[in-house]
């Protein structure tokens, strides 16, 4: 059966279930069960972290972006795996890390980086939980980092689209010919 076939179903069968002063004691007819089956618990959900990063450094220096990890698990191990954007290299970690959950604490990772070209990256982060009982879930998230002139290099990637940057990279020149008559 079709989505739209099962919802339609299923509003039929709540309504017949409704008029039908049926207690709550009887159970559903199957079909309305089937209508809420995108009703579950988003995996991961109790993983969070959040993203402290410069507000703008310069192409060639030297930045921290620090990762403030909050799981809610009272046991099982985090592995985080970060993974730069071009224009971002990382200098002295690997961009994985394993940390052990234990509850209400905050743990902090941070990730020394160097900006290589100008514009607007992302380091994006899995985090990957394994609890104890053998299961796994998984979330993903996203930290930005600015770097040098982001105006720059908004320009130049409009230049590629459409021609070419003048002199002072202000203004996109564009092939073209005119004819006068």
């Amino acid at each position: 059966m079709t989505f739209i076939v099962r919802n339609i179903l299923g509003c039929f069968s709540l309504a017949a279930f409704a008029m039908s002063g049926c207690t709550t004691a009887q159970s559903l007819p199957a079909e309305a069960e089937l209508a809420h089956e995108h009703a579950t618990v988003k995996p991961g959900a109790s993983v969070e972290i959040s993203f402290e990063a410069p507000k703008n450094i310069a192409v060639g220096e030297y930045g921290v972006l620090k990762l403030i990890i909050q799981d809610y698990y009272d046991a099982g191990t985090l592995n985080l795996v970060a993974r730069p954007e071009e224009g971002l290299r990382f200098v002295s970690e690997t961009g994985r890390k394993t940390l052990s959950m234990s509850g209400d604490d905050q743990q902090e990772w941070e990730l020394d980086f160097i900006g290589t070209a100008d514009g607007v990256y992302y380091v994006d982060v899995s985090a990957i939980v394994d609890l104890p009982d053998g299961n796994q879930s998984a979330r993903a998230f996203s930290g930005r980092v600015n770097i040098g002139d982001i105006q720059k290099a908004k320009n130049q990637r409009t230049a590629k689209r459409n021609g070419v940057l003048s002199e002072d990279g202000s203004k996109v020149i564009m092939q073209g010919t005119e004819t006068i008559k």
